[in-house]
């Protein structure tokens, strides 16, 4: 089980975020360039987000859990036939990631993105490439299949590596 927190916009759009904090800010960030122009009504929608965590008609968010081991079918049956694929389409795939224990266990980045893998394969690669023409210590380095829920985004480099001179080039 997993804690996600969901924004929700009046344009039915739906972001995920690691944190509370993070949700309410990019709540703050909607109400803010929504109401740009009327200083009063933001100010008022700032204080129904403080007190309501959402604001009607504009954003807000909540918190979920989900077992992304789950294959639960549609709870309501007269629901239109693909609404697990578009429930799926709101979540991260599974795919490998890096991970540092010695690191709060956060994933490996390039430039604020997680890089995530198609295989295991291709992130073992990917680390011996690191490991091998960079002077990072990956004591504590390990590869987990997992759906990551990352606010910086993410950045499949399934086809790459670490040439030695640190930038990324494609696998051969």
């Amino acid at each position: 089980m997993k804690e996600i927190w969901v924004v929700w916009t009046r344009d039915d759009e739906y972001e995920f975020f690691s944190t509370k904090e993070k949700a309410r800010r990019r709540c703050i960030d909607i109400i803010v360039d929504t109401m740009v122009d009327d200083r009063d009504e933001m100010a008022e929608c700032l204080l129904e987000l403080a007190e309501y965590d959402s604001v009607t008609d504009v954003c807000g968010f909540y918190s979920d859990v989900i077992d992304p081991y789950d294959e639960e079918e549609c709870a309501n049956e007269e629901v239109t036939e693909n609404c697990e694929e578009e429930s799926d389409s709101l979540l991260p795939d599974f795919k490998f990631h890096i991970y540092n224990k010695y690191y709060d266990d956060l994933p490996l980045t390039n430039e604020g993105y997680a890089l995530e893998f198609d295989t295991e394969e291709a992130a073992l690669r990917f680390l011996l490439s690191v490991k091998e023409n960079m002077d990072f210590d990956l004591n504590g380095a390990y590869i987990k299949e997992d759906m990551l829920f990352y606010d910086g985004g993410y950045v499949n480099a399934t086809n790459f590596i670490i040439d030695e001179e640190g930038r990324f080039q494609e696998a051969e």
